[in-house]
């Protein structure tokens, strides 16, 4: 099969191109063990073309080739031998030229490697910024549970008191009781009363409770939230009585 022959044109084509032949009867027809995989999407077509062609509008283009004239009054002996020769024709163009395949965008490539880095590091420190808010709720909820405990354990023991206990005088010098009654310790609680003590009245006649005990019950009463009636029982005084320690 010599050159020239159309059937050598279609093969030299298809080897360079690509393209596969799919009729069984045609010479050409080779069956593939690989299953058949679509080109890319006509949109990616489109873009390639669109890029390839914004490219090509600011090529500079170089400047067409001229065969070189010997000087006139040069004889053709002298002329020396490459001005007579003529370039040859380029084999191939730039269209027989095989294309790179449409599932690969080297373009893309920079631009999805650091889209994945970028995601990479954001999941990362979601997933920091998850362990640290999950570590900070679960110390809130020691310290509530700490807290809760405390409370209950103050209540219980709030219930066997008695009016002496229920007193100033049983937290007088004890931080830890203080503390666990009131919320402060007791060189706070002496600095509070005697700021206070300018400008609380003097109590009315028959009122027996001093400044320090009333600051001691208002302190219990935000503290440990026990109820008026526990304390008029404890105190061995009237709700209405007990009421008006809070609201003077």
């Amino acid at each position: 099969m010599g050159p020239g022959q159309s059937i050598l044109y279609v093969c030299g084509k298809h080897f360079i191109t690509g393209y596969h032949v799919n009729d069984g009867e045609h010479p050409d027809y080779v069956p593939s063990i690989f299953p058949q995989r679509p080109s890319s999407e006509g949109s990616k077509r489109l873009k390639r073309y669109q890029r390839r062609y914004a490219v090509s509008q600011h090529e500079v283009l170089p400047a067409k080739r001229q065969r070189i004239k010997p000087p006139t009054e040069a004889s053709p002996s002298e002329t020396p031998e490459y001005f007579n020769t003529a370039y040859p024709e380029a084999p191939f163009t730039e269209d027989s030229l095989p294309q790179p395949s449409d599932d690969y965008e080297l373009s893309d490539t920079p631009a999805l490697h650091r889209q994945q880095v970028s995601i990479a590091i954001e999941v990362a420190n979601l997933r920091r910024e998850r362990d640290e808010a999950r570590r900070e709720r679960d110390e809130a909820r020691r310290e509530r549970d700490e807290a809760r405990r405390e409370r209950d354990e103050a209540r219980r023991e709030l219930q066997n008191w008695s009016k002496e206990r229920l007193s100033v005088h049983a937290i007088k010098g004890n931080d830890s009781a203080c503390r666990a009654m009131t919320g402060l310790s007791w060189s706070v609680f002496d600095c509070l009363h005697r700021y206070l003590v300018q400008f609380i009245k003097s109590s009315p006649k028959g009122f027996r409770l001093s400044t320090q005990d009333q600051l001691f019950l208002c302190l219990l009463k935000l503290r440990q939230n026990p109820s008026i009636a526990l304390l008029s029982q404890i105190l061995h005084k009237p709700e209405p009585t007990v009421r008006h320690i809070f609201q003077r």
